[in-house]
């Protein structure tokens, strides 16, 4: 079971992260622990003092309980920071709430 439609279709990067959905997937091995973890090697967005590019790395590990989030979903929502202004630093406490 999939919550949202990213998935399989035609995506437009959204103008920010603010208010992004995330596609959720059902976890079949609920009962399990185990570690999901992606690596984001390009993260950029906009300095909101300069207005230049700030680069960033993330890796984001979280141990699910009864849902997954969708990869593509992710992707959309990281691509979205590009022309966001917002510290690098700040963005990552911003990830961290946003997927909790």
């Amino acid at each position: 079971m999939i919550h949202n439609k990213l998935l399989g279709n035609n995506t437009k990067t959204p103008a920010s992260p603010q208010k992004f959905k995330f596609d959720l997937i059902k976890n079949k091995h609920n009962k399990s622990f185990f570690n999901v973890r992606f690596t984001i090697p390009e993260f950029t967005s906009i300095c909101p003092v300069t207005n230049q590019p700030d680069f960033g790395l993330f890796i984001i590990d979280y141990i699910p309980k009864g849902w997954l989030v969708e990869s593509k979903s992710l992707k959309v929502y990281i691509h979205s920071y590009r022309n966001y202004g917002i510290f690098h630093e700040d963005a990552v406490m911003k990830v961290g709430k946003d997927l909790h």
